[in-house]
């Protein structure tokens, strides 16, 4: 059986003789204008709203193409259909993003998110285009931000912040002490428990993100073990000191004063109180990892990896090797010789 529709010419073919022949041979025909017809009506918002669902069904970290599909791709191209998209109209919207200035970062994350929904288009037979899209080259790294020495001695010996209009003795110093020993994500932070800490070895089993979701990480990298350096262990230690002259209910490392879990946003607000009562320069939560990885800037490649959770395709370094024995007491030793040189000469300060 022969058909043609807007000039294209298909055949269609049956094995069986005779009348059952046609029949299916007609059935193979009427499925594929179905998915002609499929592709011709749909929309590229629509095809996308689609997307993120699938993504939900399978419990998949959606929120960011949630908000690039929401931000980049249905306002320049949503209306559009499927019989109408080119590899172009792809590419301008990453030219757009340049062009708004946004970061490097930011506009390879537009394209990864273009990327994935058009694999995802393909399966579902909407489209077959497979666009190479290019982030200008022109396009600027965002600044890393890290904490000098004379600012890392201040987080090691000044106790005191301004809350409720007064100076109080803060909550959270040994949170940000050991954020800073140990390079964690704020979410891998606020979501410690008392039992992921063994033998001095700490293990990094969730996140507790930003929108109070408790989920396994953000990859699978970031679930990993590692010992502590003799920084860390310190700070543990007057933590876990701190915690046992408390009545409630030990269960999380760093909780609220109430003992539940601390959220990403008191941590944040917290930490910015800290900083602005002591005068260290504005910096974030997450930016106390740049700052680990820049004290141990001289630790092997394949070591720092394993200590933050990098992949192997993250910029950490170009080459990536298996953890071997021994790897963990390295690291450890090693971020503990860089931090101590530093905080060595700090003294408590008192609150004035």
């Amino acid at each position: 059986m022969q058909i043609q529709i807007d000039g294209r010419r298909k055949k269609f073919y049956s094995s069986q003789k005779g009348k059952r022949g046609k029949i299916e041979a007609e059935r193979k025909a009427d499925e594929w204008l179905e998915r002609e017809t499929f592709v011709e009506n749909i929309k590229v918002q629509d095809m996308f709203d689609s997307f993120i669902k699938d993504m939900k069904e399978q419990d998949m970290e959606y929120r960011q193409y949630e908000s690039i599909g929401k931000i980049w791709i249905k306002p320049n191209i949503g209306k559009k259909r499927f019989s109408s998209i080119t590899d172009s109209d792809f590419q301008d919207i990453l030219n757009l993003a340049y062009k708004k200035g946004l970061s490097k970062k930011t506009i390879q994350n537009i394209r990864g998110c273009c990327t994935r929904f058009l694999k995802y288009c393909r399966q579902h037979g909407a489209t077959k285009l497979r666009p190479e899209l290019e982030v200008n080259k022109k396009a600027e790294s965002g600044e890393k931000r890290a904490l000098e020495d004379d600012e890392i001695k201040k987080f090691f010996s000044c106790d005191y912040t301004k809350l409720r209009r007064g100076i109080r003795l803060d909550w959270y110093r040994y949170m940000y002490r050991f954020a800073i020993a140990t390079g964690l994500r704020p979410g891998e932070i606020c979501g410690l428990s008392i039992a992921d800490v063994k033998d001095d070895y700490l293990s990094i089993k969730r996140s507790y993100n930003a929108r109070r979701e408790m989920t396994k990480g953000k990859n699978d990298n970031a679930r990993r073990t590692f010992k502590l350096n003799s920084v860390a262990v310190s700070v543990l230690n007057d933590q876990l000191k701190m915690l046992s002259e408390q009545t409630f209910r030990q269960k999380w490392l760093f909780p609220t004063e109430d003992g539940d879990i601390t959220p990403e946003q008191t941590y944040y607000r917290r930490f910015k109180n800290y900083c602005e009562h002591n005068g260290i320069r504005d910096i974030t939560p997450y930016e106390m990892r740049h700052t680990y990885v820049s004290i141990n800037k001289e630790m092997p490649e394949e070591l720092l990896k394993l200590q933050v959770g990098h992949s192997k395709s993250m910029p950490t370094r170009e080459q990536y090797s298996h953890e071997r024995k021994g790897d963990a007491e390295r690291a450890a030793d090693i971020s503990s010789k860089n931090l101590e040189k530093i905080i060595k000469k700090s003294d408590p300060i008192k609150a004035e």
